[in-house]
């Protein structure tokens, strides 16, 4: 897909094609937000990868990742409550490690710093592997699609690039029989020997599945200035809401 438009969720999409039985793949490239390895010029999106597999389970496996340290959503957070960010989240201007969201963001607007890719700055602690992911989201979106790249999104050059999969497991033995293997491995992975400190193990897509679980019980939680924010934004535009 190219011109296309920020979807939201990566996880949704592969999330529609684990309800039909199917794997799901959903990647996208996004505006230019990270750094590549070695470089203090943002060229690459934070190039999210979604993967779903359907399980025997109560949860499908839904990896949902930025192949980027962290979003722009959680500098955006740790701004609007005053908080720094840590050490290896982002460099600035001069391609320095930066822990002010509030010049980071700023930076960005002049293209110059930004996120760093997964694994930090550099090869230390595989950077470059990030930078790697990063950039293989982005061959599969844009350059098969002969779309923008991440650098020339939102320009009169076109808007974001998608790519979607969905792989029919049936092609490769019986669905049944496959959801019965990996729910062995599963099962196994949730009872390894929890690290000193760990109360649980989970297994990806866990986590985010309960919370939505409870959301829709007891509502969605925010924080104090988002509550602001939208209370502001409900009187400039006359609209009442019920928070």
């Amino acid at each position: 897909v190219r011109n296309s438009n920020h979807y939201g969720i990566a996880g949704y999409y592969a999330e529609m094609a684990v309800e039909e039985g199917l794997i799901g793949i959903s990647l996208t490239n996004t505006a230019p937000l990270v750094v590549h390895t070695f470089s203090r010029e943002p060229l690459l999106g934070t190039n999210p990868i979604a993967f779903a597999f359907p399980t025997g389970g109560r949860y499908p496996v839904l990896v949902d990742m930025a192949t980027s340290v962290v979003s722009r959503g959680k500098l955006e957070v740790c701004s609007r409550l005053n908080e720094s960010i840590p050490k290896g989240w982002a460099v600035d201007e001069a391609g320095r490690v930066a822990t002010d969201p509030k010049r980071v963001l700023i930076s960005l607007k002049r293209r110059k710093g930004g996120l760093l890719p997964l694994g930090g700055e550099g090869e230390e602690f595989g950077g470059h592997k990030g930078y790697g992911l990063a950039l293989m989201v982005e061959l599969l979106s844009s350059g098969l699609s002969l779309g923008s790249f991440s650098y020339d999104t939102y320009s009169e050059k076109g808007g974001i690039t998608h790519f979607f999969a969905a792989i029919d497991p049936a092609i490769f033995g019986d669905p049944k029989k496959i959801k019965k293997h990996v729910e062995v491995l599963i099962k196994r992975l949730k009872r390894a020997e929890k690290a000193e400190g760990a109360e649980r193990i989970y297994l990806h897509g866990e986590k985010e599945y309960e919370k939505r679980d409870e959301s829709l019980k007891y509502g969605v939680e925010i924080d104090e200035p988002t509550y602001q924010q939208l209370k502001e934004l409900s009187e400039k535009l006359d609209i009442q809401i019920e928070i």
